[in-house]
């Protein structure tokens, strides 16, 4: 099954026609259509096995209030960036980096953590294993690994990541949530 990820600049809400041309997918529901490069399940039948919920269940990132002076000059603001899981789709917003893949991709949860905060706040590639990081605190967060790696960290989407890390307020929450569909 194929990942769903992209990248919307901030500023593009209402320029679903400008975020097509250049590439980015404008993820607002009014906004979405198909893409044919990707594999959708058929109308009606659910892209997982995921019953658990009948709609989205939102975990808000823990912001860290020494950096959200820092961060919220990059968009990234507790009413910007979530993490919203089910029912089949995990979608993660933080700020302007929008990613999205169906629950079915995801392989493994981690809990990890405390991260040195200057590598670790705002969004960064690990050069390691390629993973991705959303952090808005250094104490602690859930890395999220895929069966099939996700773009999303930069705009033109060459970059594949095999997992990423996000730090939620309630990491356990989330982990049991991903956790009861694998």
């Amino acid at each position: 099954m194929a990942a769903l990820a992209c990248f919307v600049p901030a500023g593009l809400a209402g320029a679903g026609a400008a975020a097509a041309g250049s590439g980015a997918r404008d993820l607002r529901p009014e906004a979405r259509r198909p893409d044919p490069s990707t594999t959708e399940a058929p109308e009606g039948v659910a892209m997982t096995d995921d019953t658990t919920a009948a709609t989205p269940e939102r975990f808000a990132f823990d912001f860290d209030s020494r950096f959200a002076p820092l961060l919220s000059v990059l968009g990234i603001r507790p009413d910007t960036a979530g993490v919203l899981a089910g029912p089949g789709t995990l979608r993660v917003r933080f700020g302007p980096w929008v990613i999205e893949t169906p629950l079915a991709n995801v392989c493994g949860v981690e809990t990890t953590g405390p991260y040195s905060p200057w590598r670790v706040i705002g969004v960064h590639v690990s050069l390691a294993d390629r993973g991705l990081t959303f952090a808005t605190n250094a104490r602690k967060g859930l890395c999220v690994r895929f069966h099939e790696p996700i773009r999303g960290g930069e705009p033109l989407g060459l970059l594949r990541h095999p997992g990423l890390t996000v730090t939620v307020a309630d990491p356990a929450g989330l982990a049991g949530k991903l956790s009861r569909r694998l």
